[in-house]
């Protein structure tokens, strides 16, 4: 599949990853050291949903459109749904904050961010988007060196998060590489791995691989609004994150439900977390 950013922003699956995401971050900033953030795919930072692309599929209409239609969301979404109205002022929901500005709002004047892109179109927006903030560094490079690069001091608690195009099962190969990258270089470092939901198969195997590799806390969350359709359509996506920050599973036991009530469009939606390895 072609996961391009800006014709799914604001989708159910983005809805899934920036929820949990700010909740990661929010946590995160709570500890005394400071945070490293590093974001391997960051896109543009913010999407216009009446470009055409985003017409296109309009696919933000059953999910940041449904969340922000909804009379009460759960507390523990406040702060996320905070920052898609600090992106529309105006009120109507014309813009989509991705995780670029999902961390600058979230995290600390403290904390660092480092912000990878690598086309062209989407390193500028995303440079001219994040250039007030000094916390920020927005470069036009290759995300999968990320970890290297950035991950050189022992003194920053690393938030990684791993968010490819998926435009083959390749990017599986690569995210349990960028882990296992993570892991070597901080024996703190949290990583949040995005990933689509079509095929059970290379999930499953990816999911072992990174399991069979560590011993540190491991969870996965996943999301499907309908039951798998065959063609293109994304029903489902999930989140594998390790070493998540405590009281995490907290916040997923309040949203999740809640979530697949307003996001479901047929039948047989579902939502669960569960830990692969539990905490010690």
């Amino acid at each position: 599949m072609n996961y391009r950013h800006g014709y799914h922003a604001g989708n159910f699956a983005d809805v899934l990853k920036h929820a949990v995401l700010t909740c990661i971050a929010a946590r995160l900033a709570r500890v005394a050291k400071p945070v490293l953030a590093i974001d391997m795919h960051a896109g543009a930072g913010l999407y216009d949903l009446q470009a055409p692309n985003a017409l296109k599929t309009g696919e933000w209409r059953e999910g940041i459109g449904r969340v922000m239609a909804a009379p009460q969301a759960p507390e523990v979404l406040k702060p996320y749904i905070d920052i898609v109205k600090r992106a529309n002022p105006g009120g109507e929901i014309r813009y989509y904050p991705g995780s670029p500005l999902i961390l600058r709002d979230t995290l600390r004047p403290t904390d660092k961010i480092a912000l990878y892109e690598m086309r062209p179109e989407d390193a500028q927006a995303l440079a001219q988007l994040t250039k007030p903030d000094k916390r920020i560094k927005a470069r036009r490079a290759d995300g999968w060196k990320a970890i290297v690069a950035e991950i050189r001091s022992p003194d920053v608690r690393p938030l990684v998060l791993i968010d490819p195009p998926f435009e083959s099962d390749a990017d599986f190969d690569r995210s349990l590489d960028a882990v296992s990258a993570a892991r070597t270089r901080s024996d703190t470092a949290c990583v949040m791995v995005w990933h689509p939901i079509k095929d059970e198969k290379p999930v499953a195997a990816f999911r072992d691989k990174v399991k069979r590799g560590t011993s540190d806390a491991l969870m996965t969350v996943e999301l499907a609004v309908a039951p798998p359709a065959k063609g293109e359509k994304l029903t489902a996506s999930g989140l594998l994150i390790l070493r998540p920050p405590r009281g995490l599973n907290e916040d997923l036991h309040a949203m999740l439900p809640w979530l697949k009530e307003k996001l479901a469009v047929a039948d047989g939606a579902s939502a669960e977390w569960r830990w692969l390895i539990a905490p010690r």
